[in-house]
C-alpha cells in the first residue's frame, strides 16, 4: 500500500511537471504572436525570463499550484515563483499585459481541463 501511494505521488509530480512545461510552451507561443510592443520589448534573455514569470504565475495562480509543486517543475526555489508572481501582479497594471495574461488563464485553464480528463481516463 505504502508503495501505491508513493507511486501516485510520484505520478502526481511527473504530471505537474508536464502540465507546467506546457503552460510554458503555450506563453511563449502566444507570446510570439502578440504585436503589442510593450510585451515583445527587451532581449531574448529577458523574454525567456518574462516567459518564465509568466508560466509560474499561471501554474500557481490559475492551476493552483503551492509555489513548491511550481518551483520543482521548473527547477527553481520557491522563492523565485514568489517574486514571479509578485512581478506578474504589478506588470498587470499595464492595460496590454493584462489582457495578455487573461487570454493565457483561460487557455490555461483549458490546459487544466484536458489534464484531469487524461489522469481520469
Amino acid at each position: 500500500m505504502v508503495g501505491m501511494q508513493a507511486d501516485i505521488q510520484i505520478n502526481a509530480l511527473s504530471a505537474n511537471h508536464v502540465l507546467c512545461h506546457s503552460v510554458n510552451r503555450v506563453t511563449e507561443e502566444m507570446l510570439g504572436v502578440v504585436q503589442e510592443p510593450v510585451l515583445r520589448k527587451g532581449d531574448r534573455r529577458r523574454q525567456r525570463c518574462q516567459i518564465r514569470q509568466i508560466s509560474m504565475y499561471l501554474c500557481h495562480v490559475v492551476l493552483g499550484m503551492p509555489q513548491q509543486e511550481v518551483a520543482r517543475a521548473f527547477g527553481y526555489d520557491r522563492s523565485t515563483v514568489s517574486y514571479a508572481c509578485q512581478v506578474i501582479e504589478d506588470r498587470r497594471d499595464n492595460k496590454a499585459m493584462d489582457q495578455f495574461i487573461c487570454a493565457l488563464e483561460r487557455v490555461v485553464a483549458v490546459l487544466a481541463t484536458v489534464a484531469k480528463a487524461v489522469r481520469h481516463a
